[in-house]
């Protein structure tokens, strides 16, 4: 029996069945106590007056005919079973019927008490008659002297009937009343027990998670109240439960997005935390590890803190920070935060290496301007022609410095000048570069060919840089072309302006075009420094294209040409363009 509603009912009844009981036991023996005393004091006073008119026939012997007759007349009044005894409780006298029991002694308790001068009474079965009789007795004195006794008796068997019918009376009404106060407690207790599932349905609910359903009862008892502050309590725990979901999500959201990698260790260098940043670096499986990972999954993490250099992942380079991790103040385990420095690391190496080429590059003319300088001073007296010759290679080593420097500062200017662009049309700087260049062509003997369509779309720019991001490129193509050509053209299509320079250079070898775009990178660096460059046109041409929106192409195949093509966008596009450096292609585009 686990409901609590039938736990209810039966304890209902059987507190009803006691109570019943005791009303039942009190009722029926203040009812017979009732009857009985009726009984008794009727007994109590014919015996009284039959000892007080019998007492004359006592006096001074007792006269057994006057007393016979006495009983007989007394006996036919009150119905009762009456004898007289003398004072040694021999039968003088006997209710007519009873006359055999003259002259025998009656040696009852009750007699004997009498004998002894107190009255006395008792109730015994006669099995004769099946029935109960109540048995009095009560002393006659004379002249303050025991003469005889009075010994009457009557049948309780209306005391019995009656009791029987109280008892069944009784017992009948308690059985409907049991069966009304179980229906009763039945639907008392269902009205209780139905708030209690409700409660206990909506405490399951809870448990699960589900804090919305709200308990519907009408009531202005203890159960109301209880399910109002029940009420309460889960509105309050769904909002106290939507905080720390919200804030469960936020960390979550924090640790997905993070782009650090984050792993938590607990002392014996258990996984208890991983996110993706780090799976993904490290390569394993974020489920496995917060399973079964430890600390020795992850070899490069032994160093407390310093870089990590992981092989295979196309150089990545971290910076390990480890942190405690506290609960309730104390140390509960570590946090390891790894910072991708792969960039930085790539921008300081970057950094160093252009230190270390600007200190190259300028050592190189100014070891040979000090060279030069010192062998004019040691020989004052140097013919002259020699000495004009010295003059001019100096002063092609200051020369050379001043356009390094010149580049060198249009690259910063590029990197942090803010954006100033108007309309430009790319059709008139051409033509402007074709007259500047065409007698540096014709002197090698070059054809210069420029093929411009009318109306070619313009381009939001500024007119200086983009001024020299064609000259680098066409002066590249005409200093690497020792016979033949070089081609200018351009187009528009798909929102896009595209100029193309081809040449029938030597070329560029396929090892070399992922670099061609790197400060002060050669091919051939001998070439090079004879031919006057810097090392940074094609730097500087990239770095212009880009911050137009466009980019530089460039498809070359050894010792047939070079095509660069330098997509800008037009005037009112948005779109970018950034494309790799392509090998494998010859001076007409094809494979």
């Amino acid at each position: 029996m686990k409901s609590i509603q039938w736990k209810l009912v039966l304890v209902y009844i059987l507190l009803l069945l006691f109570a019943l009981e005791l009303f039942g036991v009190y009722m029926l023996s203040s009812i017979e106590n009732y009857f009985m005393r009726d009984l008794k004091s009727g007994l109590h006073n014919h015996v009284q007056l039959l000892a007080s008119l019998a007492e004359r026939y006592y006096t001074p012997l007792p006269d057994t005919e006057g007393l016979q007759q006495l009983v007989g007349q007394f006996s036919n009044v009150v119905n009762r079973e009456v004898y007289l005894l003398d004072k040694y409780g021999k039968v003088a006298a006997a209710s007519p019927g009873l006359e055999p029991m003259i002259g025998t002694e009656i040696v009852q308790p009750e007699v004997l008490s009498a004998i002894q001068g107190k009255p006395a009474d008792s109730i015994r079965f006669d099995e004769r008659f099946e029935q109960r009789f109540y048995y009095y007795t009560q002393p006659i004195y004379s002249n303050n002297l025991l003469t005889g006794v009075v010994y009457a008796s009557t049948s309780l068997r209306q005391v019995d009937a009656a009791m029987r019918q109280m008892r069944t009376a009784l017992l009948t009404g308690a059985v409907l009343a049991l069966i009304l106060s179980a229906f009763l407690g039945l639907r008392l207790a269902r009205t209780l027990a139905h708030p209690l599932r409700k409660i206990t349905s909506q405490a399951e609910a809870m448990k699960s998670g589900d804090f919305q359903p709200s308990l519907d009862i009408n009531a202005d008892d203890e159960i109301g109240r209880l399910a109002e502050t029940f009420n309460e309590l889960a509105a309050q725990l769904q909002l106290s439960w939507d905080e720390v979901v919200q804030e469960k999500d936020k960390v979550e959201g924090i640790l997905i997005n993070l782009s650090d990698g984050l792993i938590v260790l607990d002392h014996e260098g258990r996984v208890m935390h991983i996110n993706a940043t780090a799976c993904n670096w490290f390569g394993v499986n974020k489920q496995k590890m917060l399973d079964q990972g430890t600390a020795a999954d992850f070899p490069q993490l032994q160093e407390a803190q310093g870089m990590i250099y992981l092989e295979g992942t196309l150089g990545i380079v971290l910076r390990q920070q480890r942190l405690p991790f506290l609960q309730a103040g104390k140390k509960q385990g570590t946090i390891v935060v790894l910072s991708d420095i792969t960039e930085q690391n790539r921008l300081d190496q970057m950094r160093q290496e252009f230190v270390a080429n600007v200190s190259h590059e300028l050592r190189t003319p100014l070891t040979t301007i000090k060279t030069y300088l010192e062998t004019l001073m040691e020989n004052p007296n140097e013919s002259p022609e020699v000495q004009e010759r010295f003059l001019a290679v100096i002063n092609s080593e200051a020369d050379r410095m001043v356009r390094m420097i010149e580049d060198l500062l249009i690259l910063s200017r590029n990197e942090s000048r803010s954006k100033q662009f108007r309309l430009v049309s790319v059709q008139e700087i051409l033509k402007d570069i074709s007259k500047a260049v065409s007698g540096q062509a014709s002197a090698k003997g070059l054809d210069l060919e420029v093929r411009l369509p009318r109306n070619l779309p313009k381009i939001m720019g500024d007119r200086d840089q983009l001024y020299r991001l064609f000259l680098n490129i066409i002066q590249n193509a005409i200093n690497y072309t020792a016979a033949g050509r070089v081609t200018v053209s351009a187009s528009s299509r798909n929102k896009y302006l595209e100029v193309i320079v081809r040449d029938t250079g030597i070329g560029i070898p396929a090892e070399a075009l992922g670099r061609i775009f790197e400060r002060f990178y050669r091919v051939d660096k001998a070439r090079s420094r004879k031919a006057g460059g810097t090392g940074l046109g094609l730097s500087i041409a990239k770095q212009i294209a880009e911050l137009h929106g466009g980019t530089v192409n460039i498809f070359s195949q050894e010792g047939v040409g070079t095509e660069v093509t330098i997509p800008l966008p037009v005037a009112g596009t948005e779109t970018r363009l950034q494309s790799p450096a392509t090998t494998g292609r010859n001076n007409n585009g094809q494979s």
